[in-house]
């Protein structure tokens, strides 16, 4: 069997048992020892998780995948620090903005809600 074809089988393999656990998590686990108010509140969180990671990370990720291979050995370290430091440059005034405005964006979205 070719590398290829033995890695994506392997890669199948690993994705099948993920969608497997999560579908235990959601369907049996979650439904039956959270509250329907926290089994709520875990959806929302894990979905919001999953929407806003990609707008945080600027594409830090696929950038490093695409392009750490092709720098010299001495810039790697560089680049990967690059890529770790780049998502903290949304997330840190994001953080601030949340905690100094946080009575007004718990205001605006009870109004909205």
């Amino acid at each position: 069997m070719g590398i290829v074809l033995r890695q994506s089988a392997q890669n199948t393999v690993v994705t099948f048992i993920g969608f497997a656990f999560g579908a235990i998590n959601t369907l049996f686990l979650y439904t039956n020892i959270l509250n329907p108010k926290y089994y709520g509140l875990v959806l929302f969180i894990l979905a919001t998780g999953a929407l806003i990671m990609p707008l945080f990370a600027l594409g830090s990720h696929n950038a490093l995948l695409r392009f750490y291979t092709a720098q010299p050995a001495k810039e790697k370290r560089g680049f990967l620090g690059l890529m770790l430091i780049t998502p903290l440059l949304v997330l840190v005034p994001a953080f601030l903005l949340t905690t100094c405005f946080k009575s007004e964006l718990a205001t605006l979205i009870s109004k909205r809600n």
